[in-house]
């Protein structure tokens, strides 16, 4: 499910043979027996490859067959659409970071993140661990990633969204997928998880008050029977309406604008 496995594949489609024994190791490639042939697919540390010079943020996925390194292919990455548009609206409001494991990040990428804390060459452990220290100085974390290297930093951070391009992707550690054509309305969805919150906090107060004020005066005596078994569903019912005309106007007021 790795980002760089998934351009392999649809560039080797109709060459694809049955593999077995296959092994997926986070942060290091995949390995498997193809036709009694040891496969190793990933970085060059992992198919025992002398690493090749990469240019404008390039990625290179080795190849490795029988124990030999036989070269690698080389994969043109570009940032996702709609995350320029995304990160113009998380930076104004949010702290935000890139993190990567490739070895540099290329210009395009460097101009949208502009001015975002921006960590190449990260591991899986590395990832998990930045996490850990933003939240040790008391930041809450939201992790969007799109592989299975980042399951670690994923299940880290406060909030793990996964991004991908089928609804049947194994997303491990995440609280939420997003679809990958969706992700310039990643800043609204975080608006609208925080004005839920606030709605679901004052229809909890408006319910505790109610409940206050009708024991109080049903303690002293203040309120029959029968206005007690009035009062009780119409509370029900102004906190229910409440909350529908809350998350009504919520909705109209922070739905993404057109580009």
């Amino acid at each position: 499910m790795h980002p760089l496995s998934a351009v392999v594949h649809h560039h080797l489609k109709n060459e694809l043979r049955t593999a077995s024994d296959v092994q997926d190791l986070a942060g290091q490639g995949v390995m498997g027996r193809v036709e009694d042939h040891l496969i190793r697919l990933g970085s060059a540390e992992f198919c025992s490859a002398p690493n090749a010079v990469r240019t404008n943020g390039e990625a290179h996925v080795y190849v490795n067959v029988d124990g030999r390194a036989l070269g690698h292919y080389v994969v043109r990455k570009q940032a996702r659409s709609g995350i320029a548009a995304a990160m113009a609206r998380l930076r104004s409001t949010q702290r935000t970071a890139l993190l990567t494991g490739d070895a540099q990040v290329d210009d395009g990428l460097r101009a949208i993140f502009h001015g975002a804390d921006m960590r190449a060459n990260c591991s899986p452990a590395d990832k998990t661990r930045y996490i850990k220290e933003q939240q040790e100085q008391g930041h809450r974390v939201v992790m969007v990633g799109d592989g299975l290297n980042d399951a670690g930093a994923l299940a880290q951070s406060d909030v793990g969204i996964t991004v991908t391009e089928t609804s049947a992707a194994l997303t491990p550690a995440s609280d939420a997928i997003l679809d990958a054509d969706a992700i310039a309305s990643l800043p609204h969805f975080l608006l609208m998880a925080r004005r839920a919150r606030r709605i679901v906090v004052a229809s909890l107060g408006i319910s505790l008050c109610y409940n206050i004020t009708g024991v109080s005066l049903a303690v002293a005596g203040h309120m029959t029977p029968l206005i007690a078994a009035i009062l009780m569903p119409l509370s029900s019912v102004s906190v229910v309406g409440f909350v529908t005309l809350a998350v009504w106007l919520g909705g109209r007021t922070t739905a993404p604008r057109e580009a």
